[in-house]
This record gives C-alpha cells, structure tokens and sequence, in this order.
C-alpha cells in the first residue's frame, strides 16, 4: 500500500464466545479461522508499517482501520 493509504477490516476477536478454548480450536483447525486479540492485532499492523490503529468491537467482532505510514 501507498503512504497514507487506509485499510479498513472486519474480523474475529477473542470476545464473549470466542474466548471459550474449544469454540476456537474448532475454528482453526476446521475452518482456518484465526481469532485475533485486538493487542495482536495493533502489534502486527505497527511491525508492518501502519499506525493510526482504530477499533471498535461488536461482540466477537472487530472493525479496525489503520494508515500506512
């Protein structure tokens, strides 16, 4: 991506059933399904060159959006 291009995404986050151990093997092993921590999700996208981390969580669900820097 371009500097100061936007990225805007909608995933899974460890949050009300997602935190039970077993839903998420399920989910993985299964499915391919990885179930992020919005901690994780902030650190991966600062080692990748993108800052301006903004979130909101819905239950199991994460809309975040990040700019390239």
């Amino acid at each position: 991506m371009k500097k100061g291009a936007r990225l805007a995404v909608m995933t899974f986050v460890t949050k009300r059933f997602f935190r039970f151990r077993r839903i998420r093997e399920h989910l993985e092993r299964d499915h391919g399904v990885h179930v992020f921590d919005v901690e994780e999700l902030n650190d991966l996208l600062t080692r990748t060159g993108f800052g301006e981390f903004d979130h909101k969580v819905y239950g199991s669900i994460i809309l975040f959006s990040a700019e390239k820097s």
